[in-house]
């Protein structure tokens, strides 16, 4: 009977030491998960402000050069056509290319 409850007793410990191990590991892996997904966050968001970034960069250039194009080609027209003239066509041109896009977006 002696030998009985010592091995109750020594599966009941062996139990609980298991359970105790299982919920250290548990909580090991889980702060390593966290750790991994802090680093894929980071690097996301750095990710993310680079090509930013660059969009900006490239946005700016872009809006320079096609307002330099337009400047320019109203700058050479105007040799020809007198200015109120110009802005007109240019507003009217505008308008129209703008509600072709509005139709034609679905």
């Amino acid at each position: 009977m002696n030998k009985k409850k010592t091995t109750s007793y020594m599966n009941g410990f062996d139990s609980i030491l298991k359970f105790g191990l299982d919920l250290i590991n548990s909580r090991y892996k889980i702060t390593k998960k966290i750790d991994e997904f802090k680093d894929d966050v980071v690097k996301t968001l750095y990710t993310f402000k680079r090509h930013t970034f660059r969009s900006v960069i490239e946005l700016i250039v872009l809006l320079s050069g096609v307002v330099s194009l337009v400047v320019g080609s109203l700058i050479f027209v105007n040799r020809f056509f007198p200015w109120d003239a110009i802005l007109a066509i240019y507003g009217l041109l505008v308008l129209i290319f703008t509600a072709l896009m509005v139709k034609l977006n679905p």
